[in-house]
């Protein structure tokens, strides 16, 4: 009769379960939920990103000590196309966290996502907290001295001049409590009666 060892077998066997496993789970360290992350603002299209690949050419940076895999912020703006001249950025976090800075000298400013941190700027040239994590919303704000944005906003006139003159950016990051407030009340009382 015919001895089998079984031993090596079931060991080899366990051994490329384990191995492959292990292989699946390197390559596949993709996050199950990917929360979106728009440009908004004074943009002629409104981007939704979903999807770190559809953010356009990666590159791979170094930023202490981690590399990412990113894209640059300008080509990001670029895709949303800019109505008129921006002139500020907004990076808005989940946590309510809002870092803001001129939307000039951009060319070391990246998006990258992370399992971590999901949407993350990675701003090489600018100061540490303009490195927000977690983003929803990239602002794009134009000064709206030119057509494009200014077309786009809301305008209050009356006879003599403008009121009031906000872009679709602005609208974004601001509050607009441009109105009459009335404080107090003012009375005189004459021939009997109570004028207000």
């Amino acid at each position: 009769m015919r001895k089998i060892n079984w031993l090596p077998a079931v060991c080899l066997a366990l051994l490329g379960f384990i191995a492959g496993g292990f292989a699946f789970g390197t390559v596949n360290k993709a996050p199950g939920h990917i929360p979106p992350l728009k440009v908004v603002g004074d943009v002629t299209e409104s981007v939704t990103l979903e999807d770190p690949n559809q953010m356009g050419r990666l590159e791979e940076i170094s930023y202490s000590g981690k590399k990412y895999r990113a894209v640059k912020l300008v080509d990001i703006i670029n895709k949303a196309k800019p109505a008129g001249q921006p002139s500020r950025l907004y990076l808005a976090a989940s946590d309510g966290f809002t870092s803001s800075f001129k939307a000039e000298g951009l060319e070391k400013c990246y998006i990258a996502f992370t399992a971590k941190n999901g949407w993350e700027a990675i701003n090489l040239n600018h100061p540490v907290n303009s490195n927000a994590k977690a983003l929803q919303e990239i602002i794009v704000v134009s000064d709206g001295s030119d057509g494009g944005a200014r077309d786009a906003g809301f305008i209050v006139i009356n006879q003599d001049t403008e009121l009031v003159s906000v872009t679709p950016g602005q609208l974004h990051t601001r509050a607009l409590t441009e109105y009459p407030y009335p404080e107090g009340t003012a009375a005189v009382e004459n021939g009997g009666q109570t004028y207000e």
